[in-house]
């Protein structure tokens, strides 16, 4: 039988990247500029609308309606991260901008991929607003501001099978020393 070899970067991963821990992702979506596209209807208005996605979640914010290219929300979305889940998959927060049609599909206007958990160790869990690139096509097209918080969880994770064997262990010994 022959051993598997196992990648350098697969032996390294969560030592060479942070990684994200259990607790609340806030974010602060200010607004976008110069995103890419504009609506038949209403005179050329495109009504924007951001898709936040992170770890298989979703959250949408408000539309702005009328807004152009350059929709201001001033909003605040939130992901709560349990225990129990792979933190690896919420490393990177996906933004998807949509114009938001009545009578058809909603129109993608770009996207935005975000390394959270590295701005959150580099800004000790309070990254400040700032301006990151959005991409449509593979072509930078516009901005967005945003900004993120992350207060980590209070609860201490439960390590069932820990407990489980050391009570195992106490009524054993107990047990044993009636006998």
């Amino acid at each position: 039988m022959v051993a598997k070899e196992e990648s350098p970067d697969w032996q390294l991963g969560s030592q060479t990247r942070p990684m994200m821990k259990a607790g609340e992702l806030i974010i602060r979506l200010k607004q976008a500029d110069h995103l890419k596209g504009k609506s038949f209807l209403w005179f050329g208005r495109a009504s924007m609308y951001a898709l936040f996605t992170i770890g298989g979640e979703k959250r949408n914010s408000k539309v702005i309606h009328h807004s152009g290219t350059s929709p201001v929300w001033n909003e605040q979305l939130s992901f709560k991260i349990a225990e129990h889940v792979h933190f690896g998959l919420y490393n990177t927060l996906n933004v998807h901008f949509f114009d938001h049609e009545l009578r058809r599909r909603n129109i993608p206007r770009g996207t935005a991929k975000i390394d959270v958990a590295a701005l959150l160790e580099e800004h000790k869990n309070e990254v400040p607003v700032q301006e990151y690139q959005v991409f449509y096509k593979g072509k930078p097209k516009g901005t967005v501001e945003l900004g993120l918080t992350f207060i980590p969880s209070t609860r201490k994770p439960l390590n069932w099978l820990q407990n489980l064997v050391k009570s195992l262990a106490l009524n054993d010994s107990s047990n044993f020393a009636q006998r």
